[in-house]
């Protein structure tokens, strides 16, 4: 089953041959770690870049992921507020609230993660608001919300049409609704975006059966 989407910020690009300071000289080697799979390493070596520049928003941000990653959920959590409370940045800004949101979600803070997303919806600095609604529709979904579901799946679609996750689930809900016919109007649509084969078949026999 898909996950919540996390957004990344995994940015190997930001590495440069000479670092200037210390604190590049440990982003760069956090990276190189993370790249490598060495997640302790580089949580390690990303507090001793935030030591060094506490206003380092990115480091913050990373270091975030990488407590989510290792499902160290309150840690994440508390070094994403944190992060939240200095970045000037609201493109980034959004893209961190995405990963509190999903890491709320997890905590069972449900009401909290679900206003972060709504609001994301409408947030002009927030470049993929497509997440944010396949985000809400998944909650939904999982709940067995379905009608819910159905609106916030669509929208991600109507965003993003070639957006295979939210589509996915998007059929899966108007089966679970027994509307067949537009359950199978989306699989074939989905059918010409997703190399899955097997598990569209697998759909596919269930809503003509």
């Amino acid at each position: 089953m898909h996950k919540l989407i996390l957004c990344s910020l995994l940015l190997l690009s930001a590495c440069k041959k000479n670092p200037k300071n210390t604190e590049t000289l440990y982003y760069q080697q956090a990276l190189l770690e993370i790249k490598d799979g060495n997640h302790h390493k580089a949580i390690n070596l990303l507090e001793q870049t935030l030591k060094r520049n506490p206003e380092n928003i990115k480091a913050a941000a990373l270091q975030g992921n990488l407590f989510y990653l290792e499902k160290n959920y309150q840690e994440a959590e508390k070094v994403y507020r944190q992060a939240i409370s200095k970045c000037k940045d609201e493109a980034l800004k959004t893209d961190i609230l995405n990963n509190l949101a999903c890491t709320l979600v997890i905590l069972n803070q449900l009401q909290e993660a679900q206003n972060i997303w709504q609001n994301l919806t409408n947030n002009k600095y927030y470049s993929t608001p497509e997440v944010a609604y396949f985000n809400l529709g998944f909650q939904e979904f999982r709940a067995q919300n379905f009608l819910e579901a159905k609106n916030y799946l669509a929208k991600s679609i109507e965003i993003q049409p070639s957006y295979t996750d939210a589509r996915w689930y998007l059929t899966l809900t108007l089966y679970y609704l027994k509307d067949y016919q537009e359950a199978k109007l989306q699989l074939d649509i989905l059918k010409l975006q997703s190399h899955d084969s097997q598990l569209l078949n697998n759909l596919e026999n269930a809503i003509n059966a």
